[in-house]
């Protein structure tokens, strides 16, 4: 699936049986140890 993160699209796996409408609201957690994806705020300035 795809899911928006602020100004950015990531393309994320999720368990088989997990149904989630196409525009319902979804919560994620990402390790900012592990993430290369997403700039921490602190590497911004």
């Amino acid at each position: 699936m795809t899911v928006a993160v602020g100004d950015h699209m990531l393309l994320a796996t999720a368990y088989p049986t997990l149904r989630t409408p196409v525009g319902a609201p979804i919560y994620l957690r990402i390790s900012t140890e592990k993430c290369v994806a997403l700039a921490d705020d602190a590497e911004k300035t």
